[in-house]
């Protein structure tokens, strides 16, 4: 959330944290379908894959912690920030993207359906 500095109060921060929050959030379901639908559920890709979750819902209970620390509280299940899929992530990042709830596919990787690739 670009702002200048002299905007950078604490309710920017705590916009700041939701919006943080709601994009890890938005996140872990993708994963998890496509860590999921690894036949062979071992190896590198799998590994990768639930690295990847695990790190996603790391950091949104560290957002979901600071927010609550400066008086806030994080808003997740609500029709509001709940994510919808196949839809776009939240906070506009990465424009013309389009995540959906699928397993891992070739055609998928090629169009660029996962937030994030793994190598």
């Amino acid at each position: 959330m670009l702002a200048p500095s002299e905007a950078r109060d604490l309710g920017w921060l705590k916009e700041s944290l939701q919006a943080a929050i709601e994009l890890e959030f938005a996140t872990v379901p993708v994963y998890l379908c496509g860590m999921w639908s690894i036949e062979v559920q071992s190896g590198a890709a799998f590994s990768s894959i639930r690295s990847i979750v695990i790190d996603e819902m790391f950091h949104m209970a560290l957002a979901c912690n600071m927010l609550t620390t400066i008086g806030g509280t994080p808003e997740i299940n609500t029709e509001k920030v709940r994510p919808k899929y196949p839809g776009h992530l939240p906070g506009g990042v990465r424009k013309g993207l389009t995540v959906a709830l699928t397993g891992l596919s070739k055609q998928g990787r090629r169009s660029d359906v996962y937030a994030d690739r793994v190598s």
